[in-house]
């Protein structure tokens, strides 16, 4: 983008470049969620039968684990290449994000909005929650694409902050998610998608899936070292880690049964394992497996 400036000679001109400043130095445009869009999805592409779980990256369900099938969605969509699909039979059920920097908005009014489509009307609406209370938006009026919007002006002692998709399946239903925002100011703005490459990232200091992880080791007193980094790093300590590998000797032999992990460490950084040999056999080896690393927040 070029930003404009005012010609001389004109009388807003020091007015209008001001306010230029401004918006080039603040946030405003920025969306405080992270894949708004719902266009990633590392952990799969179809959920059901669990509760409290991820989905599309950042974005956890709610409810009862009976009574429902979530989706990843590409042909009914508002925006990009994906949106969110759940079809409901029975009780209600919600689909939320906790907003990571929410010390930023202490005080502030906040807006967040999104598109949704819904095979019912009055059965799907919006949320801002802290802990100290919540703000809900209206309920879709209709059965087409329509953008549901709420303000919250969070105090200065909130300690968390999440935002919440709610969807009234009592009667069943079948609702669509996309487009989400959430932005400084009470006045909600058109949905601005980053970079898909930057969102990546953002979704990977969170959740990662990595294949192919090499190490090869020469032992003589029969231990391996394993260090992995992450592409990201990790918001926190991963909650979860889980590294499935092939231990190969030199000659091909897989010889992955003989090996447990004496020891095993991680930051948000990466992980360390340290592989323990029953019997003797010296000789050059090569890990191989793949990880995922999760943080739950």
């Amino acid at each position: 983008m070029t930003w404009p400036s005012a010609a001389n000679g004109s009388v807003a001109k020091t007015d209008f470049n001001n306010l230029v400043s401004g918006l080039k130095e603040s946030n405003i445009f920025d969306n405080l969620l992270i894949n708004g869009g719902f266009e990633i999805w590392q952990r799969g592409n179809s959920f059901t039968g669990t509760s409290n779980m991820f989905t599309a990256d950042m974005w956890k369900f709610g409810g009862s684990s009976a009574g429902y099938t979530l989706t990843r969605e590409s042909s009914e969509l508002h925006s990009g290449e994906y949106s969110l699909k759940i079809v409901i039979t029975s009780t209600s059920k919600t689909l939320k994000q906790k907003i990571e920097n929410y010390k930023e908005v202490k005080g502030k009014p906040i807006s967040f909005s999104a598109w949704v489509k819904s095979s019912v009307a009055s059965k799907v609406r919006l949320r801002i929650q802290d802990n100290e209370g919540q703000t809900y938006s209206s309920y879709n009026s209709g059965t087409g694409w329509e953008k549901l919007t709420v303000t919250r002006t969070p105090t200065s002692a909130i300690t968390e902050l999440y935002v919440y998709f709610e969807f009234d399946g009592t009667s069943g239903l079948t609702a669509y998610t996309d487009d989400a925002m959430m932005v400084l100011g009470s006045e909600p703005i058109g949905f601005t998608p980053r970079s898909p490459g930057l969102e990546q990232a953002l979704c990977e200091r969170w959740y990662e899936e990595e294949s192919n992880v090499y190490e090869n080791a020469n032992t003589i007193n029969h231990y391996l070292y394993l260090v992995v980094r992450f592409r990201n790093k990790k918001s926190a300590t991963p909650g979860t880690i889980t590294f499935t590998p092939t231990i190969t000797f030199s000659d091909g032999t897989d010889d992955t049964s003989n090996w447990s992990v004496l020891s095993s460490g991680s930051n948000e950084n990466g992980f360390s394992k340290i592989y323990q040999r029953t019997g003797n056999q010296d000789g050059a080896y090569l890990i191989n497996g793949s990880f995922s690393a999760e943080v739950d927040f």
